[in-house]
């Protein structure tokens, strides 16, 4: 469904060429590339892998280049995901780093402490649209108080339901706050047929997950083992306890989610994200958005609260060409260009301006849900060393759920280790 109703990629390269005669040469005070001595190219690496993505890509690039007369071209550098964090590390270590990169969010706060990327906070303030983005994905740029880039697309997670069961157990609406979703998992489980359905895995998939609940509950990484984090894992682990959740979430992925159980309707809600819509149309084509499921925004405890996921853009601070560098991310973030991004990638909007003036989510009933959630999405930290933090928050998890230590127990040991982290020098 997230792929349906794209424009075209002409329509796309026509939309984005009539902005042009906007978007001439513009100043900076990274003054440190001459493009009248001749032509410049820039290389950016990324990870967007689905060929959809990387022609949107070089249309922007191409479309850049335009507005430069020719003289500013853009080499886009595929490299995976899994490959990329080491890429950079080993790029900076031997000096062969490009001018531009794709950054995972909750990356951006290790890479900024590294020194790898460019503070542009003169440049994002005297810009003058950092209110024009959601709160979380412009903290996720964010270190010290700093900017080191901007959000480039973003995604959170909401409650995916299946309408018929709903209809079958006498529900009319979905869950609001975490007493009804027990409730509505209890009603909905018969038999093998569970309830609710979340990413419990050994991986940063099971502490996307998770954070929400915490946040919730008032807590957060740093102080897990308070009050609002112990409410927030045991109520996860009285879900699984009580067999509204199967234990197999322990070792399922959010991708597998879908397949296993959602789109097999093997449960009634899940906890997601819209990159896996994709996948449900893949595995039960006859399975329809607004028909035979539905989503709704995460069921709230204390407070209202999504985690953010979604990729920014940064410029490196050894490039030749920052100052280029910097018009490139500002072109790419016209709210425009921005706007056949997110739609032709298939991502949610960063800039909350589009959000609210775009038909496309404002009247769409799954992308309008999605996109108000972007509200209370938060960044994972930001924190330079989420990786070991995260790690500490999948032991407890992991934990909690098998019945290996208590919920107090799990997040005790989980706060002494991300405490020695984050007090590392």
């Amino acid at each position: 469904m997230f792929k349906k109703g794209f424009l075209c990629i002409l329509t796309f390269i026509f939309s984005v060429s009539v902005l042009l005669t906007g978007c001439g040469n513009t100043s900076s005070k990274k003054t440190n590339s001459n493009v009248q001595q001749g032509k410049v190219e820039l290389t950016m690496w990324h990870y967007f892998a689905q060929s959809n993505q990387q022609k949107a890509l070089k249309e922007i690039g191409d479309a850049f280049s335009k507005s430069k007369d020719g003289k500013v071209t853009i080499k886009f550098q595929y490299i995976p995901f899994a490959q990329l964090k080491q890429q950079i590390t080993i790029g900076a270590t031997g000096g062969n780093l490009p001018d531009l990169v794709q950054i995972d969010s909750p990356d951006h706060a290790s890479f900024a402490s590294m020194g790898i990327l460019e503070d542009l906070t003169p440049e994002i303030e005297q810009w003058g649209q950092v209110k024009k983005f959601f709160d979380g994905p412009i903290h996720s740029v964010m270190l010290d108080g700093k900017y080191y880039g901007l959000p480039l697309d973003s995604n959170c997670l909401v409650l995916f339901y299946n309408v018929k069961m709903f209809k079958n157990a006498g529900l009319s609406k979905p869950p609001a706050t975490w007493s009804e979703l027990e409730d509505y998992a209890k009603k909905l489980t018969k038999g093998d047929i569970k309830g609710l359905a979340f990413s419990a895995i050994k991986s940063e998939e099971s502490t996307f997950q998770f954070l929400p609940f915490v946040w919730q509950a008032g807590a957060d990484y740093n102080n897990l083992d308070s009050k609002g984090g112990i409410e927030a894992l045991s109520f996860w682990t009285d879900l699984v306890k009580n067999g509204y959740v199967s234990k197999d979430v322990l070792n399922q992925t959010q991708g597998d989610i879908v397949t296993a159980q959602f789109a097999s309707e093997k449960v009634a809600m899940m906890i997601n994200g819209p990159y896996e819509i994709p996948t449900i149309e893949q595995a039960a084509p006859d399975f329809k958005a607004n028909e035979d499921w539905k989503v709704a925004p995460l069921p709230t405890y204390k407070t209202a609260a999504s985690a953010l996921g979604g990729e920014n853009i940064a410029v490196i601070k050894s490039s030749k060409h920052k100052d280029l560098a910097w018009e490139f991310i500002k072109f790419f973030e016209q709210p425009q260009i921005a706007e056949k991004w997110y739609k032709e990638a298939g991502y949610l909007p960063s800039r909350k301006d589009v959000a609210e003036t775009s038909s496309y989510w404002k009247d769409d009933p799954i992308l309008s849900v999605l996109s108000e959630e972007m509200n209370v999405a938060r960044p994972r930290g930001p924190e330079p060393r989420w990786p070991e933090i995260s790690t500490a928050i999948q032991e407890a998890i992991q934990e909690a759920l098998t019945g290996t230590a208590s919920p107090e127990q799990a997040l005790k040991n989980a706060s002494e280790q991300i405490n020695k982290v984050i007090n590392k020098k």
